[in-house]
């Protein structure tokens, strides 16, 4: 397990956190009052894609909302959550959230680890391979190659680092 982070949300009645998805793995805790929370697969293609991937590990960090299409919800598991219980959302697992009729206070304990870690990577060098124009196999094709790609990835930083250039986001 690494970069851990915490969070304690205190959210309005009624108010709706829109459908996103998150680097970190989850656990979300509900202290007071209830939530409704709509949880999408990331292996699902059809609620997200791989380039939809590839911008979420590629661009700015505060452009984590994501376009939802009523037709998604059918495909979604849904759980009310309620003061006491909690729940655990896998990384890149889309989801969007609406509070019950009072005030929600929520406790976030999300992580890292180096298997996520990795995929974000290989996904982030994905993007950058497609806005050059190129095609990238999805990760998780096979593991040499999801090797070889960040391995790339890491050369690619270290020269970005050593040259002192930044990325583009975007």
């Amino acid at each position: 397990m690494c970069e851990r982070e915490a969070a304690i949300f205190v959210t309005s009645p009624g108010s709706v956190t829109p459908y996103h998805m998150d680097k970190e793995i989850n656990f979300l805790l509900q202290i007071r009052g209830s939530k409704t929370i709509s949880v999408f697969s990331a292996s699902d293609r059809e609620v997200l894609s791989e380039v939809e991937l590839e911008r979420h590990f590629t661009g700015a960090a505060i452009r984590r909302n994501m376009v939802f299409h009523e037709r998604y919800q059918e495909r979604a598991t849904v759980f009310e959550l309620k003061a006491g219980y909690g729940i655990h959302i896998p990384t890149t697992d889309p989801h969007w959230i609406k509070n019950g009729d009072a005030v929600s206070v929520s406790f976030s304990n999300g992580f890292k680890t180096r298997a996520s870690l990795r995929r974000g990577m290989i996904y982030n060098l994905n993007g950058r391979l497609r806005k050059m124009g190129l095609r990238p196999a999805p990760y998780g094709g096979g593991a040499l190659r999801d090797t070889m790609k960040l391995q790339v990835l890491r050369a690619i930083n270290r020269a970005e680092k050593w040259l002192n250039i930044r990325p583009a986001e975007g």
